[in-house]
């Protein structure tokens, strides 16, 4: 036994676990942090929380936030999966914990992908190491949990399963993907037409058919039944001609000139194309890999009049980085370079992005050293609380209290029998000052009494929870 421990601290299998061991601290401490501190956020983590808590209670998760059936929005039942484990865990913070396990855990069917490819360890860890420590990774975990981030695991195993040729766990991690977010189907078809210019013809044309017929049950199927006309959501927002993803494709063949006006034609998203591939010192941008499997969602999101969709400021690049990390290997190895070479390049750029003054792996770093104990105040006021009343709260405290049926984001009131503001706080998506205007209007409101107030918290009671008229 000893004999094969000491083996194992050899062995090339233990570097990569203790990494992935570190980021999952890492991210788990940070994102723990944030929401202890409040500074998590009603959208998304309080939608995600009372999902979950929905399903655990065996109740369709219908969000009161969003107003539907969240199935409707993004498809995501690895939610009901979870929910069992949610019941004996029953807190955000072990969401954000299963999302920072998921992602840490991404790092190790990567590396040894890479490994096996380029046959240099160290110039393999450099890679992961710039893949766990990207902007676009770290931002996801910075912004708060989705379930589009925990699909970095089974995309990380599909690459994995495909490289090594293991056909079970292939397609295992091809239908697990199916389960965090409908959007997985875009890459995974970019998979698949690779596959065909590597003339595995009949592995390249399943993925390619089963991706789409999955993507089609879900988008046009699964997901309207859930939610009237969910099968328009996103599509419509386009500035194209778009009814269906079919389109998207017809334009690409027959006008490319749309193709490359929509790509650059906003400084938003030419910063989002540079900071994407930039991380790998551009050696994505001599990948064909890359290009098929991030770009035809990449052009989705930019082709939409929803700007935000253009950024790279939310979550929502995250799941290109396995792509971008193999592509980098791909352009390694397809043009022979030297090892020497390649790590002294992507080691600048990492260096530069290191330490570059809004380079967000510092910020995390600092927050692991927050304390939560000032906001004491708030969990003794907000745990007194009724566990099933209507609630109505500011979106930094609302995932506090989303384990319940009903519970709003104000300034939405609804039919909250109590409502929970603190002027110190986030006060998305109205402004402080606008807050503190709806504070006192409460106050002098004769529907609402002050139920409890502890230094900046106040809480109002609707006078009619409590049988007064």
């Amino acid at each position: 036994m000893f004999k094969k421990l000491i083996l194992f601290t050899h062995s090339p299998y233990l570097a990569v676990i203790l990494l992935s061991v570190l980021f999952i601290l890492i991210y788990s401490v940070h994102s723990i942090n944030r929401h202890l501190n409040f500074n998590s956020h009603a959208l998304d983590l309080g939608i995600f929380t009372q999902a979950t808590y929905l399903y655990s209670q065996g109740e369709l998760p219908y969000s009161t936030f969003k107003k539907m059936v969240i199935l409707g929005d993004h498809f995501d039942p690895i939610l009901f999966f979870i929910s069992p484990l949610y019941k004996l865990f029953p807190s955000p913070v072990f969401l954000l914990f299963l999302q920072s396990l998921f992602t840490g855990l991404s790092i190790i069917p990567l590396y040894f992908v890479a490994k096996d490819k380029i046959k240099n360890q160290i110039l393999s860890l450099l890679l992961v190491v710039i893949y766990a420590t990207s902007p676009l990774l770290l931002r996801a975990v910075n912004f708060d949990f989705h379930p589009g981030t925990m699909s970095l695991l089974p995309l990380s195993l599909l690459l994995y399963s495909w490289h090594f040729k293991k056909t079970y766990l292939y397609w295992f991690s091809f239908l697990l993907c199916f389960l965090f977010k409908e959007e997985a189907a875009f890459y995974i078809f970019g998979i698949g037409v690779y596959q065909l210019f590597q003339k595995e013809f009949r592995l390249g044309v399943s993925t390619m058919f089963l991706s789409s017929l999955l993507f089609y049950l879900i988008k046009f199927v699964l997901m309207p039944f859930f939610w009237p006309s969910a099968q328009d959501g996103y599509i419509q927002t386009s500035n194209l001609p778009l009814t269906n993803p079919l389109d998207m494709l017809s334009l690409l063949i027959s006008r490319p000139d749309i193709l490359i006006s929509q790509m650059t034609n906003s400084s938003i998203k030419l910063a989002t194309l540079d900071e994407t591939f930039k991380q790998f010192a551009y050696f994505p941008v001599l990948s064909p890999f890359a290009f098929v499997t991030i770009l035809p969602f990449l052009y989705l999101r930019f082709s939409s009049n929803l700007i935000y969709l253009w950024g790279s400021e939310f979550h929502n690049n995250a799941i290109f980085l396995p792509f971008l990390l193999i592509g980098t290997v791909m352009v390694i190895t397809r043009f022979n370079l030297s090892k020497r070479f390649s790590y002294l390049f992507l080691f600048t750029f990492f260096v530069i992005n290191l330490i570059s003054t809004n380079f967000m792996f510092f910020n995390v770093l600092n927050s692991l050293q927050i304390k939560s104990s000032d906001y004491n105040y708030i969990n003794k006021s907000i745990n007194d609380l009724p566990k099933d009343s209507p609630i109505s709260a500011q979106t930094t405290i609302a995932p506090h209290l989303a384990n319940r049926k009903t519970i709003f984001m104000f300034p939405e009131i609804g039919n909250a029998e109590y409502v929970v503001l603190d002027s110190n706080l986030d006060s998305y998506p109205i402004s402080k000052v606008d807050l503190v205007k709806r504070i006192k209007f409460l106050e002098n409101s004769p529907s609402y009494i002050v139920y409890k107030r502890q230094g900046s918290l106040i809480i109002f009671q609707k006078l009619a929870s409590r049988g007064e008229k």
